[in-house]
């Protein structure tokens, strides 16, 4: 447990007996140089009433950190790329990973109470399976806004990527909101257009954060657009109308797709 001060290894410290997992707790301090490892490890940081960056502590390998635990309400900041095999655990406070990847390995799993990922992309791999939903809390500075991701007929495990991106998508002078009533966010799903069976999101927001000064919500007014190349118009985007009473997209199909929006105070 680190909790104040540096940790100085003049030599190798090692961790774990290969045998059961060893628990690296950090809430402030650091350790000057990484462990070695006898197998996996745990690796938990908590309250100390500011941010934590990563440091030495949090290993780099894609296989080794089995459980990771975010308990911090002021945050933590990712330092690298980071797999988490077996739980990602977002108890208090957001991950902030800029222009980095969290994943959730093949058979792992997220455990959320709250908090949301921040900034980069959070990937977890759906199983063959007949039917997988799993749920992305991702979100801005601002809130979170997640999506819950529903796949169909997996041949073959698939690694899905879903981010929330604060600012206006860099296409969005060609759509129908280039007059600026346009949310101050927008979710970017597989960003490489790679992945397979996809068929459908949940995508919820906080109604503070699609504000733009229409509260009745008219639904001339609000909606939801997708673009990708190949997609509705001549410049890549797909428009939803949205019910107006219910802020919902319902069984809207863009051939691929379906998506339904919902929203929570």
């Amino acid at each position: 447990t680190l909790t104040l001060g540096t940790f100085t290894t003049n030599g190798n410290l090692t961790l774990g007996d290969g045998i059961t997992t060893p628990t690296i707790s950090r809430s402030s301090g650091s350790i000057s140089a990484a462990p070695t490892l006898a197998g996996s490890v745990n690796v938990a940081y908590s309250e100390n009433g500011s941010n934590i960056a990563t440091g030495a502590e949090l290993p780099t390998s894609a296989s080794v950190i089995n459980n990771l635990t975010a308990n911090s309400s002021n945050g933590v900041t990712l330092a690298n790329n980071t797999t988490v095999n077996g739980t990602l655990n977002l108890t208090a406070g957001n991950i902030t990973n800029t222009n980095k990847t969290l994943s959730v390995a093949d058979g792992g799993s997220v455990s959320y109470t709250s908090g949301h990922v921040v900034g980069g992309k959070l990937t977890q791999v759906y199983p063959v399976a007949a039917e997988t939903t799993k749920t992305y809390h991702v979100g801005t500075s601002d809130g979170l806004a997640q999506v819950a991701a529903t796949v169909v007929g997996k041949t073959s495990t698939e690694a899905l990527d879903i981010s929330e991106v604060s600012g206006a998508q860099s296409n969005l002078s060609t759509s129908r909101f280039a007059n600026g009533n346009s949310a101050n966010f927008y979710w970017v799903i597989d960003e490489a257009n790679t992945f397979t069976d996809f068929d459908s999101a949940t995508l919820v927001f906080t109604v503070a954060d699609a504000l733009w000064g229409d509260v009745d919500f008219d639904s001339s007014t609000f909606g939801i657009d997708e673009h990708y190349d190949g997609l509705g118009d001549s410049n890549g985007w797909k428009s939803y109308t949205v019910d107006a009473g219910n802020l919902a997209i319902v069984n809207n199909n863009d051939g691929t797709h379906t998506f339904t929006l919902t929203s929570v105070t």
